[in-house]
């Protein structure tokens, strides 16, 4: 992944999870969350994080995987994955 701006990141995550949560993104909630917002369970969380790994090249682990329940987390950690790879 190349550099990109938090709220480009914020742009793609969402549509990412639109798509996972197969919901029309204006119907994604702010900060969404699996208890805020319609179509995220366990399934479709795989989903998003294969779809996760895919678009950033990122691997998730199980541990790392189960903890990615809240937009800010997720924004946070893809950003914090990349910074490494960056290093590396």
């Amino acid at each position: 992944m190349t550099a990109i701006s938090v709220k480009n990141l914020q742009e793609e995550l969402r549509t990412l999870m639109a798509e996972a949560f197969n919901i029309p993104i204006e119907d994604l909630p702010r900060q969404s969350t699996p208890d805020n917002t319609k179509g995220w369970d366990s399934l479709s969380h795989l989903v998003f994080i294969a779809m996760l790994e895919q678009r950033y090249g990122l691997s998730i682990s199980h541990s790392d995987a189960v903890t990615l329940l809240d937009e800010r987390d997720i924004i946070t950690y893809v950003t914090t994955k990349n910074m490494e790879k960056s290093i590396d």
